[in-house]
């Protein structure tokens, strides 16, 4: 072996175990919370319920999404693969992503290697992608920039070896010279990918198609080639294979039921969270009341006008944007400034109490601010000292500033920015390698330069990182990281800890209605009406946008045996929101109650076309095809279900009686012993499978001839 395997060896080997050794550390402390094997939250949910779909063998979704279709996939593999280990799954995605980021490590070295100034960069960028807190936890968490960054890393380190390969060939004068195309076909293909993993990638596409054919033209007219395919051939062919990729699941989505020609639903609303009077740079707007009330009003004003939501919400942004040219002008300055903000800004379930629920993140808040002001003085210290520099990191930087001006365009949050983290751990490497080749030369004459601009450029980037104040909700995080962490609590019938939670997030917010609505959910069942009853009454009065209040409260008078009431109430909420699943499976399962199995069936299936990953839904399906002598259908609908809670005893219990109603006792008593293998206190299970033993009295035509 020669040394410089062993050196290459040793650096993967070492970059592997500092990556494994933090990450390890990270999901050590998040182990302990209610979170860490829970998917509860905005974005998680619907990623998390769309992968379970996949594993249960809905490969083909019925409704569009709102988010792209690659991430829920790659879960659903995750999910297989480590056996709902979260443990595992976080770990595996973490290593995924820190993999692919570290894969620029080579392209970095190349341009480095031959200025001393540069020669500890792609070190230290290897280091930053082992330790950085922030990237530890967004990769850690199961959200799709967990999967783009690798892969537009990926994308762009391909670019970088078509380059190479490119550049040799020009090196070379004779003898045989090697296409760079498959390596464009490669990238294309790989950001293809990311486009379908989050749409805002093809910003990236088009920039990266466009300076391809830019630089081809550059170096054609040199040459004094005119022709044409030459020139187009590396964009055009990069540009295609994504093209190749995307448009599939275009054309798919638009044949569906209310579908559109695009990646995604839910994007002209993004568009108009951050480009309206009242946005402020951020994700202001947070799945609730007021989300479902701007949903529900552009929805009616869109099919009066004949239009999707969705180019309802793009017509509104185009109208403010000309409106209001200067407000707008405001808001995007605000938006570059809160990109390299210190504060990891919310979007999603990423909520400041939940993210520093760990010492290894809690004790390193400060790492965000340091980064940014490192990553800025470095982008600004070579600009000025390396100019030449920045053409070895083209592709990179395409990536960057398309990332950033999909930031402008929408809004900025902590986990969006994820896309900028190579080029700022590639300046911030920068910085430290130029400055440790200063202080090693003791400071003489020739450093006075870099000191200056050093110094200029630590002080401007410090004024951008720190001096402006981020729109940050204290309150409102505690509240609604309370409500997610009480609705985990509450699935786990943990109703004490629940309402703690709860009383200490009403505090923050007191006029929170999905509060009232969980508090009145742990009143009902300690079997506190009253109290339930005044809870859900007062969610109803601080929130008629959304249904949960009503069919809680039909839920609670059905439990109390009101039925009059509780059809009311649900009819009332079936009325007003006819394709909320939670009023579908709610008012179908209560519909069951009262043996009218053709109405909760319709129901539950309209509830299931939309969250086919709903496992109840399925279980009250099944429990409809015994009540109505499907048996078959009952057995098939409980397995599904089994599949995917392998250790469910109560629909191992439900596929038991279902086999013995058709006859099987063979199979009654193989899921009956398996309860019992489980539980083996279960008394129920215990004398249900007695009953199986006892011989029945055979019929005449019973009779076996």
């Amino acid at each position: 072996m020669t040394t410089a395997v062993k050196k290459k060896l040793i650096t993967a080997g070492g970059f592997f175990l500092a990556v494994l050794i933090f990450r390890i550390w990270y999901l050590l402390e998040f182990s302990t919370s209610v979170h860490f094997s829970c998917t509860t939250g905005p974005d998680l949910l619907e990623y998390h319920r769309w992968a379970d779909a996949i594993c249960s063998g809905h490969f083909l979704w019925k409704i569009e999404h709102i988010h792209a279709p690659l991430y829920p996939f790659f879960l659903a593999a995750l999910y297989k693969l480590c056996s709902m280990n979260f443990f595992m799954i976080r770990l595996l995605q973490s290593l995924i992503a820190a993999a692919g980021i570290g894969i620029l490590f080579f392209p970095l070295r190349d341009m480095s290697e031959d200025r001393k100034e540069f020669r500890w960069l792609p070190w230290i960028y290897l280091g930053l992608i082992a330790v950085y807190p922030p990237l530890i936890y967004y990769s850690c968490e199961l959200l799709s920039e967990a999967l783009l960054l690798p892969l537009l890393c990926s994308s762009v380190f391909l670019l970088y070896k078509a380059d190479r390969l490119e550049a040799e060939n020009n090196e070379k004068r004779k003898g045989k010279r090697r296409s760079p195309t498959p390596f464009y076909i490669a990238a294309g293909a790989v950001t293809g990918l990311a486009i379908i993993t989050h749409p805002i990638t093809l910003l990236f596409c088009v920039a990266e198609a466009v300076y391809l054919v830019f630089r081809r033209w550059l170096k054609c007219r040199k040459s004094k080639d005119k022709r044409w395919l030459n020139i187009l051939k590396p964009g055009a062919v990069f540009a295609v294979l994504a093209m190749v990729i995307v448009l599939p699941i275009c054309i798919y989505n638009a044949k569906l039921p209310n579908g559109s020609f695009s990646i995604q639903t839910n994007s002209g609303m993004n568009l108009y969270i951050g480009n309206n009077p009242d946005a402020t740079g951020c994700s202001y707007l947070r799945p609730g009341r007021d989300w479902e009330k701007l949903k529900l009003s552009a929805t009616a004003e869109a099919q009066k006008q004949g239009i999707t939501p969705s180019r309802y919400f793009n017509n509104k942004t185009i109208k403010y944007i000309f409106s209001h040219p200067l407000d707008w002008t405001g808001l995007e300055i605000r938006k570059l400034l809160y990109t390299f903000n210190h504060h990891e800004l919310v979007s999603g379930a990423d909520l400041t109490p939940l993210r520093e629920y760990t010492r290894f993140i809690s004790w390193t808040v400060w790492s965000t601010g340091v980064m940014m002001m490192a990553g800025l003085a470095g982008f600004l210290i070579i600009i000025i000292l390396y100019p030449s520099r920045l053409a070895g990191i083209s592709h990179l930087l395409i990536l960057s500033g398309s990332w950033l001006a999909a930031l402008l365009i929408t809004f900025t949050a902590g986990r969006y920015r994820m896309a900028l983290y190579p080029v700022l751990f590639a300046f911030f490497s920068g910085f430290v390698s130029i400055a440790v080749c200063h202080i090693a030369n003791k400071f003489h004459e020739t450093n006075r330069k870099f000191l200056l601009t050093a110094s200029g450029s630590i002080i401007a980037a410090a004024l951008i990182v720190w001096l402006p104040t981020a729109p940050w909700d204290r309150k409102h995080e505690i509240c609604e990281a309370g409500i997610l962490t009480a609705e985990i609590l509450i699935s786990k019938n943990k109703l004490p800890e629940a309402q703690k939670c709860l009383e200490e997030a009403l505090q923050a917010a007191p006029d929170a209605p999905r509060v009232y609505t969980l508090l009145g959910t742990v009143y009902m069942k300690q079997l506190n009406f009253t109290k339930a009853r005044e809870s859900f009454l007062n969610a109803l009065k601080h929130d008629s946008v959304t249904p949960d209040p009503v069919v809680n409260l039909a839920l609670m008078y059905a439990a109390t045996g009101d039925y009059p009431v509780a059809v009311k109430l649900f009819q009332k909420a079936h009325k007003f929101w006819p394709h909320a699943p939670m009023v579908l499976y709610n008012y179908g399962f209560f519909l069951i109650k009262l043996q009218q199995y053709s109405s909760a069936k319709k129901l539950l299936k309209e509830c299931h076309l939309i969250e086919p990953s709903n496992l109840n839904v399925v279980n009250a399906l099944g429990v409809i095809c015994i009540q109505t002598g499907d048996f078959k259908g009952a057995i098939n609908c409980f397995e599904k279900v089994l599949n995917r809670t392998p250790r469910d005893t109560g629909i191992m219990m439900n596929l038991a009686a279902a086999y013995q109603r058709a006859g099987n006792l063979k199979m009654a008593k193989y899921y009956t012993m398996q309860v019992l293998r489980i539980q083996p206190q279960n008394t129920n299970a215990a004398k249900y499978y007695q009953s199986l033993q006892k011989p029945k009295k055979l019929y005449p035509w019973q009779k076996q001839k």
